[in-house]
């Protein structure tokens, strides 16, 4: 049986011929003992590539060796084979939110932005100015994707030079790994990039690898990559999560955490992720929909006793920023599954709409429409001329509400809503403009529900 070969390209870079010597290059030539006639024009680097959609090469070797002209060699010949090139740190990054540098609804730009690993809510309203050097180049591979679907008729080669240059491992790898998710996703482009590091290539699995060396000598590996286990998963302490929280928009500790999953680097040993596993609340929309009559049988004991028994709840899955974009959430998620402490499992997540890692995980989502007290307050703020987004801004927000003439009547509505459940009874004697602020986070959003039934 005959092996199918893939559709190559053969890229091949000028040579180089120096130019006439100077004095001064003679003189220390001449010191060094060197013999100039013996390093005259530099022999041209062949070498074969899949230009092709969906396909990812890697060209490595040490600094000097050619990467960077084999690189440009290849961009030159994508270009001829009618592929439009796109150099994603050449991209140009305005002062502004990083979710007003897509043109695409808001929904769609969250998204792409998940898919780079930036999938963090804290990510979303900071300029690019803000964000670490790791975090940059997630936003410039997410804005250059962005730019490629944009036109899906025409191919796209990414082309990179320096790929990871500057990063630590973590981050760099981190990077590889959304690269290669992003391509694999994509239908009509491919990346090429030349890097010195030796430690991308498990991260980013390219289809192709070109090695070079200082003597000329080209190395070609046709056969991708086979994916790595990256992390190790085992179980945690609440110390490890301590490590991790501040990395969480919601900062604050889980109540009644009944196990700790971790995930750690398996080339370093570094935490990278922490998933937390916690006693289940008692109210959840959703469950309606995952357990019909189960939970809800009009008798509260025998309700909340089935549900101590049978449910507990992930409350929290943290992932390192530099880990992330490359499926550990949903690892975690899927570790904790395999091995549950109760029949069902259950999870919310504001951020469901545009990463959603617990449906990757097995998990069923339930979108559920506001509760019915989060339903009046809205409704009352609409009333008085508060439009839900400004819920993200409570102090302009509360200026409003006074400038209206209608705090007294909003007072009521918060003693209301917070009287609704026991979460947040406790803070219905709070001054009202920090009720106010415990609102805005709870009826602000909207999270996806989630279920998972274990046979």
């Amino acid at each position: 049986m005959m092996r199918r070969t893939e559709p190559t390209t053969t890229v091949r870079t000028p040579a180089l011929t120096p130019s006439a010597p100077t004095r001064r290059v003679c003189e220390a030539a001449r010191m060094l003992g060197m013999n100039l006639d013996e390093h005259g024009s530099a022999p041209p680097i062949e070498a074969r590539l899949p230009l092709r959609s969906g396909a990812v090469t890697l060209i490595t070797g040490p600094s000097g060796a050619g990467k960077s002209t084999l690189l440009r060699a290849a961009a030159v010949a994508a270009r001829e084979d009618g592929r439009r090139i796109i150099d994603p740190d050449s991209l140009r990054l305005r002062a502004a939110p990083i979710v007003d540098l897509f043109r695409a609804p808001l929904d769609e730009s969250l998204r792409l932005l998940a898919r780079a690993g930036l999938a963090e809510g804290r990510c979303f309203v900071r300029r690019p100015g803000e964000l670490s050097d790791g975090q940059r180049r997630r936003l410039r591979l997410a804005l250059a994707m962005h730019s490629a679907a944009r036109r899906p008729s025409c191919p796209t080669m990414l082309v990179i030079d320096e790929f990871g240059a500057g990063l630590d491992g973590a981050s760099a790898r981190g990077v590889a790994a959304a690269l290669r998710r992003a391509i694999d996703d994509s239908r009509n482009t491919g990346a090429i990039v030349a890097t010195t590091r030796d430690d991308l290539a498990p991260a980013l699995r390219p289809d192709c690898t070109i090695e070079l060396d200082m003597t000329g000598a080209v190395r070609t590996n046709r056969r991708r990559e086979s994916a790595t286990d990256r992390f190790i998963i085992e179980p945690g302490s609440g110390a490890d999560v301590k490590r991790l929280s501040h990395l969480h928009y919601r900062a604050a500790r889980p109540a009644r955490i009944v196990r700790t999953l971790i995930a750690r680097e398996a080339q370093s040993g570094e935490l990278a992720g922490a998933a937390v596993i916690a006693m289940p609340t008692l109210n959840a929309p959703w469950r309606r929909l995952a357990w019909p009559g189960r939970y809800d049988t009009g008798d509260k004991r025998l309700d909340a006793r089935r549900m101590n028994d049978e449910i507990r709840r992930i409350a929290r899955v943290i992932v390192d920023p530099r880990c992330r974009g490359v499926g550990l959430a949903a690892r975690l998620v899927r570790a904790y599954l395999d091995d549950p402490l109760t029949p069902h499992t259950e999870a919310a997540a504001a951020m469901g709409r545009w990463h959603p890692f617990f449906e990757r995980a097995g998990m069923t989502a339930y979108h559920t429409p506001p509760s019915e007290r989060d339903a009046r307050l809205l409704d009352a703020l609409v009333h008085i001329g508060i439009e839900p987004w400004r819920l993200a801004s409570p102090t302009t927000a509360w200026m409003r509400i006074e400038q209206s003439g209608a705090a007294a009547l909003l007072h009521r509505e918060l003693n209301r809503w917070a009287n609704a459940a026991g979460s947040t009874r406790q803070h219905k004697a709070d001054d009202p403009q920090h009720l106010f602020r415990i609102a805005c986070a709870y009826a602000g959003a909207t999270p996806v529900g989630y279920a998972h039934t274990s046979h």
